[in-house]
């Protein structure tokens, strides 16, 4: 893995670009990059992600236009060079949203285990040692580093930035905020540490019941874009093809045609763009990260099953 990692960020450096044109995506997945963990800078990350899409556009157009009609395969390979530009771009915040999740879920436990600590000994220094050294999750990791900046004499919410200014982080945020109060004052922040674990508990039941009730209505919207309208799309072309070879006028002009080519493949895109955003929309309340994390398997899965029926519809044609 770290090889990968190494040839990866190799390539990155190579073709990075210092242009402000690409600014605009490099702000947004600046704070992702660096919570992920995956150690790239924002404008290597970026530089990634466009080399990435570059090999993807030429793979792409050269396997389809050895199976398709030549518009077609331009059409599926920008399609796809679009999907695996947005897979990788949208990477870290995946893996950021991830730990976020892990770290929340490992909050109540935590302090839990942290307050039964602190009543015994009086000492949020020394309760602090103990759990941190006593739970291996994610939220412990990271709260190992805070402490020995906290021993080496940084400011305790300072040493503990990390987990106190970390967007996604609320209930932690929460949490070490008032444990960093402590820690500098030697105030008792037990009662107020024993909400925060209370409103986290309730906050992943709210989650988890959310998720089994928009779970089915997450999938139907996502076949209906990336399963039904491309499987219909490829027979309609299809059909298209057969009865301009079996009429003897052609039921369309070159134009008209052209025109029903380029609304099947606009509905594609926008169909996977717009469900995508409204997955997000009901699972995560938000449009655009429903698009980072939905819309680019929809995409390449649409892609297959579209050249699948395309290619079988042919075959039973005889074309």
């Amino acid at each position: 893995m770290a090889e990968i990692r190494t040839v990866l960020k190799r390539a990155a450096s190579l073709f990075k670009c210092n242009s402000k044109v690409f600014s605009p995506l490099e702000t947004p997945v600046m704070e992702a990059v660096k919570i992920s963990g995956l150690g790239f800078e924002a404008d290597e990350w970026v530089s990634l992600t466009l080399v990435l899409a570059c090999l993807a556009l030429v793979a792409s157009t050269a396997l389809f236009c050895m199976l398709l009609p030549m518009l077609y395969a331009l059409c599926l390979a920008l399609a796809t060079a679009f999907s695996v530009g947005l897979c990788v771009y949208a990477y870290p915040f995946l893996i950021a949203g991830k730990n976020a999740k892990t770290m929340e879920a490992e909050l109540p436990m935590f302090i839990a285990r942290l307050l039964s600590v602190y009543a015994e000994r009086k000492d949020m220094v020394s309760a602090l040692k103990t759990t941190i050294y006593f739970y291996d999750g994610k939220l412990a990791e990271r709260a190992k580093n805070g402490y020995v900046l906290f021993l080496a004499g940084v400011p305790a919410e300072q040493a503990f930035g990390s987990l106190i200014e970390t967007p996604g982080l609320r209930y932690v945020n929460r949490a070490f905020k008032l444990i960093a109060k402590s820690l500098e004052t030697g105030l008792d922040v037990g009662e107020a540490l024993k909400d925060v674990a209370r409103s986290a508990s309730a906050s992943i039941e709210f989650e988890a019941e959310k998720e089994s009730k928009v779970g089915l209505v997450s999938w139907i919207i996502s076949a209906s874009s990336a399963f039904f309208f491309p499987l219909f799309a490829a027979l309609g072309l299809v059909v298209m093809d057969v009865l301009e070879r079996i009429a003897a006028v052609s039921p369309y002009t070159g134009s008209g045609k052209s025109v029903i080519q380029f609304a099947v493949f606009y509905y594609l895109m926008a169909g996977i763009l717009f469900d995508a955003g409204y997955n997000g929309r009901i699972k995560f309340d938000s449009f655009v990260k429903g698009i980072l994390v939905f819309a680019a398997p929809l995409c390449l899965l649409a892609i297959f099953v579209f050249v699948f029926t395309f290619k079988l519809a042919n075959l039973f044609t005889g074309h």
